[in-house]
């Protein structure tokens, strides 16, 4: 969905037409004139370059920096964390607003565009879903500078927000904001973030930009299919967990030696199971060879 667009419209939104080729009109490329001079390929490719130039000089990439501290409770199986971004306006507009996704909202209720897309699917777990089995994200609290930021959701879909921005971000411009926000973790039999007994998977989890593009904002609702569409940017969080747990992300490592530790240990523990697999139910190898005589 490109919210800058198309028919809805919402506070800050930016709508601009996309860049007509030389040569086209907005009911395609306009006729030649029957005493036309066709023109030498030469000088075809020069024109053709030329417009692949403008575009390209368009071409253009938001950048949002991610602080976040985030902290699980798994007996409520829930997340408390303080996010902080730095966005970055590349573009050549100036933004009075960012749109932002808020996916975890997605497993709310039965109005949510996930919900209806499982529907479809004639996969009704979270439509039927308890209260228990259920997600989203609250305690949002947006700011920048300490002061408080004015915002909503979508008129449809509860898993989109939109910020107005303190004042307009102007080319090159850049913003700090800042939210604490509260997940309820919803069950794994949903889509991908969810929780299997104590086994959580933490994806599009926290609030995020949506991508501004030449073509406008692409806030979207989330739905289980493919991959998704971000800004680029870095990331610096801060993971706080039981002590029993271990974290398997990207990023760098820092506690090499004692996670390569807990790796041996499972290594080994594998191979345990395997062998005892092998004695007690399935013969080994060595067992069969004895048997056969």
């Amino acid at each position: 969905m490109n919210m800058g667009g198309g028919p809805f419209a919402m506070p800050g939104q930016v709508r601009h037409d996309s860049t007509l080729c030389e040569g086209e009109g907005r009911g395609g490329r306009a006729p030649l004139p029957h005493n036309h001079v066709v023109i030498p390929a030469l000088s075809r490719n020069r024109a053709k370059a030329l417009a692949t130039a403008r575009l390209s000089a368009q071409y253009f990439q938001q950048q949002v920096d991610y602080r976040i501290n985030v902290r699980l409770d798994d007996v409520k199986h829930e997340l408390f964390a303080i996010e902080e971004f730095d966005y970055l306006n590349n573009s050549s507009q100036t933004l009075d607003t960012i749109w932002i996704h808020l996916w975890p909202n997605a497993y709310k209720d039965q109005s949510t565009a996930l919900c209806e897309q499982l529907d479809r699917q004639n996969n009704f777990r979270l439509h039927f879903a308890t209260p228990a089995q259920r997600g989203f994200i609250d305690s949002l609290d947006f700011r920048s500078n300490d002061t408080k930021l004015t915002w909503g959701f979508h008129t449809e879909h509860i898993d989109i927000g939109w910020i107005k921005l303190p004042a307009p971000l102007t080319p090159g411009a850049r913003i700090t904001i800042s939210t604490p926000f509260h997940v309820k973790i919803p069950s794994a039999s949903f889509s991908r973030l969810g929780r299997a007994g104590q086994a959580y998977y933490i994806t599009q989890w926290f609030p995020k930009p949506a991508v501004y593009d030449r073509e406008g904002w692409h806030a979207m609702p989330y739905l289980t299919q493919g991959e998704f569409y971000s800004e680029f940017g870095s990331f610096d969080v801060s993971i706080s967990l039981p002590a029993n747990y271990v974290v398997a992300a990207t990023g760098e490592l820092q506690n090499a030696k004692r996670s390569c530790s807990w790796i041996r240990l499972l290594a080994s523990h594998s191979r345990k199971q395997k062998a005892s697999v092998e004695t007690n139910g399935l013969p080994s190898r060595a067992a069969r060879s004895v048997q056969g005589r």
